[in-house]
């Protein structure tokens, strides 16, 4: 077996943006035990194997990692113009929205959704077809064996990760990346940097915001705001509804330091990043839950009943075409 690799959901490169001389970072954790810590860029937002997918072909199981590679290394000198204030061509704008896309769709909370999803449309299936189904799939006959089977998989969810689990996930990111950079980099770009203010980020550095409306759900096309701290200084938004294709460099306030620093708290999954010597602003609560995906999962029970009524319906229709 090879040595497990060990892959950043935040690159490096990025958050030595928000890290002192010697690479070093202050991280927050949320969650019921708080705690805040100072660490190497190396160490943060990292799993070991996290985009290794098990491919037939041993030399494509690397593919993933290698091309996210790419479109990191083709961003990096296209986000530090921008965040020197220079305009990017066209190919330069192109790199920086493929990192963006990327960067929200590569890390934990979506691999959460994609898993999350591929359960619940397992146990739907599972509970709109009923026990017998669930035993014929699991190839059981003992009557005790599959009531216990249906509390455990239909009505619990206590299952495993699918197999086609990670596979999704990166599928996910680089269709994402495909259909959606291009859109992001014609839309209306706005970078402001600060001079008082120090920006901080998080394991989730992007963040969508969308005005409020009767659908309260928000995705990278339909988001009226999307935002990112570039470093500790700038911060860029983009306006996906707005194809202008031009970026504006605004003067920074107080108003939209605020604005910043809310969509990088609320963005965050599980902990915020920030140089050692900075604080998190005081009116932002110093402590929240954390939380990982985005899916407003539906009830279960909501499929066993539908199952349930549609197997009587199609019973009942049975008998009276059998003259019962």
């Amino acid at each position: 077996m090879s040595k497990p690799k060990r892959h950043h959901q935040v690159p490096q490169f990025y958050l030595r943006g928000f890290a002192d001389r010697g690479n070093h970072v202050k991280v927050v954790r949320f969650g019921e035990a708080p705690a805040a810590y100072t660490t190497n860029v190396k160490n943060v937002a990292v799993e070991a194997n996290f985009y290794r997918v098990d491919w037939l072909d041993a030399e494509r199981e690397s593919l993933a990692e290698k091309l996210i590679g790419e479109i990191e290394q083709a961003a990096v000198a296209p986000l530090q113009a921008l965040a020197q204030h220079e305009q990017l061509s066209v190919e330069q704008r192109y790199h920086v929205a493929s990192w963006v896309v990327l960067q929200y769709l590569r890390g934990r909370g979506t691999r959460v959704d994609s898993v999350g999803l591929q359960k619940i449309m397992l146990r739907a299936d599972l509970a709109l077809g009923g026990k017998q189904r669930l035993a014929s799939r699991l190839k059981l006959t003992d009557a005790d064996a599959i009531e216990a089977a249906w509390d455990r998989i239909v009505v619990r969810g206590d299952l495993s990760d699918p197999p086609t689990a990670r596979r999704n996930h990166l599928k996910t990111m680089f269709d994402g990346v495909t259909h959606m950079a291009a859109h992001y980099a014609r839309a209306q770009w706005q970078v402001v940097t600060f001079g008082r203010h120090r920006l901080f980020t998080s394991d989730q550095p992007v963040y969508l915001w969308r005005d409020r409306d009767d659908d309260s759900g928000v995705g990278m096309l339909t988001a009226d705001r999307v935002s990112l701290p570039l470093n500790r200084t700038t911060g860029l938004a983009i306006y996906p509804k707005m194809q202008t294709g031009s970026t504006e460099f605004s003067q920074p306030s107080t108003l939209l330091y605020r604005s910043f620093a809310i969509n990088a708290w609320a963005a965050a999954e599980e902990i915020v990043i920030m140089h050692p010597g900075d604080e998190l602003p005081d009116w932002l609560p110093a402590t929240r839950p954390a939380h990982l995906g985005n899916l407003d999962l539906p009830d279960i029970q909501r499929f066993i009943d539908m199952g349930e009524q549609f197997r009587r319906r199609h019973q009942g229709g049975a008998k009276r075409d059998n003259g019962g």
